[in-house]
């Protein structure tokens, strides 16, 4: 359990009303989305400690995290699971993920600054990224790191086209796109470190239940 001091706005129940029913339906849509979003959050909050963030922007990373695939939820399953290599036409449908993401987050409440971390995730430095093409500081710190911590979690994950890949690979993995400007640099070398001396230690992080509540009181408790 984690308390992140000052108050947030809406509370996690309000949150929870609405996006209980869409994420279980995420969740049997394509079986690896819930396990990749808990992991997401835990490793945002785990990084988000080491690389000291102030409780706002640990918040807000967190909620990212949290949110930041359930654009996919109006994504064909046959699209999200498919083992073969996408057709221009869907791999162009699936990136309006981000966008769709964004959307959805604006419906949930006072939720900008998480939609805005949403839209921008796939978002990459040298600008090839998608669905603005911004590049360098153009794209919010929070979503740069947020980008690195989905990318890492999909190379150790096992998916419908690939394995899981061992740490050392993914961590070269990262580099490489780091070098291309794909990520972050700073980010990819900060979390390349956190992996080794915390994830490495014990794999990759148990999948965790999302928190179940959030007070309106002085502090906010993520269960993680």
């Amino acid at each position: 359990m984690i308390q992140l001091s000052e108050p947030f706005t809406c509370t996690w129940a309000h949150v929870n009303t609405k996006t209980s029913l869409i994420l279980e339906e995420m969740r049997t849509k394509d079986s690896y989305y819930w396990g990749h979003v808990m992991r997401s959050c835990t490793y945002a909050l785990e990084f988000g400690r080491q690389q000291r963030l102030n409780q706002t922007d640990l918040q807000l990373l967190y909620l990212a995290a949290f949110f930041h695939d359930i654009g996919k939820l109006l994504i064909p399953a046959n699209i999200l699971n498919k083992s073969d290599s996408l057709t221009p036409a869907e791999y162009e449908l699936m990136n309006t993920h981000p966008v769709l993401g964004e959307e959805i987050c604006s419906k949930l409440g006072p939720f900008e600054q998480v939609a805005h971390l949403v839209a921008c995730h796939h978002e990459r430095p040298n600008g090839t990224g998608y669905p603005k093409g911004l590049k360098g500081r153009e794209i919010p710190e929070l979503a740069r790191i947020l980008a690195v911590i989905e990318v890492y979690d999909a190379l150790r994950s096992k998916r419908s086209y690939k394995p899981p890949f061992p740490l050392e690979q993914s961590l070269e993995i990262l580099h490489q796109n780091a070098a291309n400007g794909n990520l972050d640099a700073q980010v990819v070398s900060d979390f390349a470190r956190f992996a080794e001396n915390m994830i490495g230690q014990h794999s990759r992080p148990k999948t965790q239940t999302r928190p179940e509540s959030l007070p309106t009181g002085q502090t906010m408790t993520l269960w993680i």
